[in-house]
């Protein structure tokens, strides 16, 4: 997706659309567990507005169970805000983040082409 086709997307008024693209990266479809439940918390409470964001009640740090009733609509900044007050926080390595987004075996490839 380049550039262009977000602000055709946000100029058109179809956040939804653009958000789904940018931040899902999911297939949503009624098959795929993630599809489903954003499909039955957007039938429930209706589309996004641009600065908004849907968020389990409780949240995930507290508890929180994805399912579509357990999710509502927030406001983007101050449920991030939020998020990031109640969340545990934990400084990461190089090495820490290439183990979590890859796998353990990518540690020492990465490492390796970086010339560490």
């Amino acid at each position: 997706m380049n550039r262009s086709n977000q602000a055709k997307d946000i100029a058109a008024g179809d956040v939804q659309r653009w958000a789904e693209r940018c931040f899902h990266q999911i297939k949503l479809d009624r098959d795929n567990i993630y599809g489903s439940v954003f499909s039955e918390a957007t039938a429930r409470l209706g589309l996004l507005g641009a600065d908004q964001m849907l968020g389990l009640v409780p949240a995930a740090p507290l508890g929180g169970q994805f399912e579509a009733e357990n999710l509502q609509i927030f406001s983007a900044p101050e449920h991030l805000a939020m998020l990031a007050q109640i969340g545990q926080r934990r400084v990461m390595t190089f090495d820490d983040l290439a183990r979590q987004a890859f796998g353990d075996a990518s540690v020492e490839s990465l490492n390796r082409q970086l010339g560490d």
